[in-house]
């Protein structure tokens, strides 16, 4: 019984795995969802038209395409029907996980929007829009998805840790826009509250530079509105996005943009491994006890009886 309860101790003192750890598996979700108004007979498509058809193209094209470079955009089919698409995944997220991501995508969008001809769906890991009017030969980055992580920093430690994300969300944004790519990624740690940052940022790679940099840079603007003083937070567009989260949420690469230097997670959990240990040990320490004394008295009361 004690060596049991000496396990448990033991047991219960590790430290629980990371949210980065290797073996998580990204649940494909929507994340927000936009669609194009539906009142009238112009936002949507009928069954067997030509733009269903054209729609259909498209939704079995991009997917397969963007498997191969994350990103494919293009027109199907002639006016007045044609259908305008684009489909994007996160750098890291490449492949059939991307070709899948997408082609789920396409599904939430007739689930989620029924016929309509306007559609924009985010996930966690990709995005598509398609459209019955040409939005691919500008940059615009509407409709726009918003969330924030529930978590606040210490409320006199807000003005540093917005200046913070700022800064690093910037960083990133210069990086993401002068690589082919449009991605980067960056960190910086936060001493006040123990915490690191990590940040990314990307846009379609079919944007320049300077459009890529202004498109993030909208997106940056609106940061302080919406996420001031969150832990995490996103902003997506459909040509540009900037995350940040207190944990890492994507693939590491030895290129990351450093601001600060990062902070010894197991340092910050240190303390709350020690009082795990206490909380348990104690009661642990007098359950033993307890069972010494009733051993004892139980010994002692046999004695008697013998003598």
């Amino acid at each position: 019984m004690l060596a049991l309860l000496l396990i448990l101790v033991s047991a219960s003192s590790l430290p629980a795995p990371a949210s980065g750890d290797e073996g998580a598996v990204p649940v494909i979700n929507a994340f927000s969802h936009f669609c194009g108004p539906t009142s009238d007979a112009d936002g949507l498509y009928q069954p067997n038209s030509t733009f269903a058809a054209n729609l259909a193209s498209m939704s079995a094209v991009l997917p397969k395409n963007a498997s191969a470079s994350g990103f494919s955009a293009g027109a199907f089919g002639r006016a007045p029907d044609t259908a305008y698409g684009l489909a994007l995944c996160r750098w890291d997220y490449t492949g059939d996980d991307c070709g899948a991501c997408l082609s789920r995508a396409f599904k939430d969008a007739v689930n989620l929007c029924g016929r309509s001809k306007d559609v924009t769906v985010y996930h966690d890991q990709c995005h598509i829009r398609f459209y019955s009017q040409d939005f691919l030969a500008g940059a615009v980055n509407s409709p726009e998805s918003v969330a924030s992580n529930m978590n606040n920093v210490s409320r006199g430690n807000v003005p540093a840790f917005d200046g913070l994300v700022t800064s690093l969300a910037n960083a990133v944004a210069d990086r993401a826009s002068n690589v082919s790519g449009r991605y980067a990624t960056g960190q910086a740690g936060f001493p006040p509250d123990k915490i690191n940052v990590y940040g990314l940022a990307q846009c379609t790679p079919d944007l320049t530079t300077a459009q890529c940099r202004a498109c993030l840079a909208g997106i940056i603007k609106q940061m302080p509105k919406f996420l001031s003083g969150r832990v995490g937070g996103r902003i997506l567009g459909v040509r540009c996005a900037v995350r940040y989260e207190k944990d890492i949420f994507f693939e590491t690469t030895g290129d990351m943009v450093t601001l600060t230097p990062l902070l010894d997670p197991s340092k910050g959990s240190s303390n709350t491994h020690t009082l795990w240990i206490v909380a348990i040990a104690v009661p642990v320490t007098v359950l033993i006890c307890g069972f010494l004394a009733c051993f004892m008295w139980m010994r002692r009361r046999r004695r008697r009886v013998y003598n």
